[in-house]
C-alpha cells in the first residue's frame, strides 16, 4: 500500500495570526507541496490499479451535461484565479443519459480541465461542448493555451509522458493522460488529442448512448 501525505493537515486557528510573513509562506509551501504529493501518489494508484486489471467500472445511468457543470463549478475559482474564461457550450437537446461510471467520468473531465487550465495563460479561454451525433456522444474540451509538439502527441497516453517537460513546476507526472485513455477504453469510447504549438490543444471523447 503507497503511504502518502494525506496524515499531513492543517487549519487556520488564532495562533496563525501571529505568525510571521515568512513563516505563513513556509506554511503554505509546505500544503502546497503536500497537496502536489498527493495528486501524484493518487495518480500512482490509480496506474498500479488499471496495469494489475483491478479497475472495474460501476455503471449507472449517467446525464453528462449535470456531470459536466459539477466538474466546472469546482474549477470555477481556478479559472478566475487565472484570469481563464471557462465556460461550457450545452447541447440544444438534452442529451441522451449514457450507462457509465460517474466517478471515473468526474476523473476524466477533472483531469483535462486541470491540464487544460495549467497550459493556458491568463487572457486566454477553456471551453467544454457536448452534442449527439450518429449515435454517439461527443464532448469536446478545448483551450487556447501553449499546446503539445507534435513529436509527443504520438505517445501523449504513455504512463509518465509529460505533455510539456519544461513545466516541471507543475503537479503531476503525465499519468493523468494515460489513465483517461483507460477509462474512455473500458466505457468503449474513444479520446483523440488534436494540438498545435503556440495554438491550443482541443480533446475529444466520444460515448455511446
Amino acid at each position: 500500500m503507497l503511504q502518502n501525505s494525506r496524515c499531513f493537515s492543517w487549519a487556520p486557528s488564532e495562533e496563525k495570526k501571529n505568525f510571521s510573513d515568512k513563516a505563513k509562506q513556509n506554511l503554505e509551501r509546505m500544503v502546497d507541496a503536500s497537496e502536489r504529493l498527493d495528486y501524484i501518489l493518487d495518480n500512482i494508484e490509480k496506474m498500479l490499479e488499471t496495469t494489475a486489471g483491478d479497475f472495474k467500472l460501476d455503471l449507472s445511468p449517467v446525464q453528462l451535461e449535470i456531470l459536466i457543470k459539477e466538474v466546472i463549478e469546482g474549477k470555477e475559482l481556478g479559472a478566475q484565479e487565472k484570469q481563464i474564461k471557462l465556460g461550457f457550450e450545452e447541447p440544444k437537446k438534452l442529451l441522451p443519459t449514457i450507462n457509465a461510471d460517474t466517478t471515473k467520468l468526474k476523473y476524466i473531465f477533472w483531469e483535462l480541465l486541470t491540464n487544460a487550465l495549467k497550459y493556458t495563460d491568463a487572457g486566454g479561454s477553456v471551453t467544454i461542448s457536448a452534442a449527439q451525433k450518429d449515435g454517439l456522444v461527443e464532448v469536446k474540451i478545448a483551450d487556447t493555451g501553449c499546446g503539445i509538439p507534435k513529436e509527443r502527441l504520438e505517445n501523449i497516453f504513455t504512463g509518465f509522458a509529460k505533455p510539456d517537460i519544461i513545466h516541471t513546476h507543475q503537479a503531476g507526472m503525465g499519468l493523468g493522460l494515460h489513465i483517461v485513455k483507460k477509462i474512455i477504453d473500458l466505457h468503449k469510447g474513444q479520446v483523440q488529442i488534436d494540438s498545435k504549438e503556440s495554438s491550443g490543444t482541443t480533446v475529444t471523447i466520444t460515448l455511446s448512448v
